[in-house]
């Protein structure tokens, strides 16, 4: 009887608050040895293949407990808060949760963590950090509506995340290939899919992005051959992977890997 009731209490349905906990508990334990994370990813296919990004974490006391945080990125692609590395992203997301439900993924026992508190989701990622400012569908709602994610019942990493946007539009972040690195879960295999995003933009809307890259080259033939050299050099990948989806007018979706891990 003893057994079958602990059995039952470790099987229960967690609320948020109990599984908010959990990770944080499971989260101090797994860094306690870790003091700084530098992580590379290179894109490896989709849009903006070739770009590599690196990202530093530090282990600081952050709200009473230790956390890893980011103090170096360059901007151009940050995974460390979707792989669970930054401070209180995943009890944060938890804690803000209309529901937490038992169901599976792709054979995996997880957690379904369903969060629509609209005005916490507005402090999250938003299409701006996908998209150029220049490239944002004027007038278009492109705030997050809701955030789903699968979260692994046993070693409570996240497998699969959606956010839906108001709109057509669906963001869809799928993480595998868990790696253990001293006693860190590390996902070396993100990707990241996109629905809806052609449907954002009217064909005037498209015209003139088309036009505005048409003046930016323009522009840059005009360059001395040094200067336009340079450029080129830092942003030619970057601008021929825009051509493409203002051809397209839809992103193509992305495979990140991690190329390169230094733990200490």
């Amino acid at each position: 009887m003893v057994l079958s009731i602990s059995g039952n209490l470790v099987s229960a349905q967690p609320t948020p608050e109990e599984l908010a906990g959990r990770v944080v508990e499971v989260t101090q334990e797994r860094i306690q040895h870790i003091d700084r994370l530098t992580l590379t990813n290179t894109i490896v296919s989709g849009v903006f293949e070739g770009q590599e990004t690196t990202n530093v974490l530090e282990k600081k006391e952050h709200n009473g407990r230790y956390d890893l945080i980011a103090v170096e990125t360059d901007g151009f692609l940050e995974t460390s808060e979707t792989g669970g590395f930054s401070h209180g992203i995943y009890d944060d997301v938890i804690r803000h949760a209309r529901s937490v439900e038992h169901d599976t993924y792709e054979g995996h026992p997880v957690y379904r963590v369903y969060v629509d508190d609209q005005e916490f989701l507005s402090s999250m990622a938003t299409i701006d950090e996908l998209m150029d400012d220049n490239m944002e569908p004027s007038g278009q709602p492109v705030s997050v509506e809701s955030f789903t994610f699968f979260l692994d019942r046993e070693d409570l990493v996240m497998h699969h995340g959606t956010f839906d946007y108001k709109g057509s539009l669906q963001i869809h972040y799928t993480l595998s290939d868990y790696q253990w690195h001293s006693g860190l879960p590390v996902p070396m295999v993100t990707e990241i899919a996109f629905e809806g995003l052609g449907d954002m933009f009217t064909e005037e809307e498209l015209a003139e992005a088309r036009q505005a890259l048409q003046m930016m080259e323009e522009r840059l033939d005009a360059m001395p051959d040094a200067q336009r050299e340079m450029i080129k050099q830092q942003f030619g990948d970057q601008l021929e992977q825009y051509k493409l989806i203002l051809e397209s007018g839809d992103i193509e979706d992305m495979r990140v890997e991690v190329t390169e891990l230094v733990i200490n």
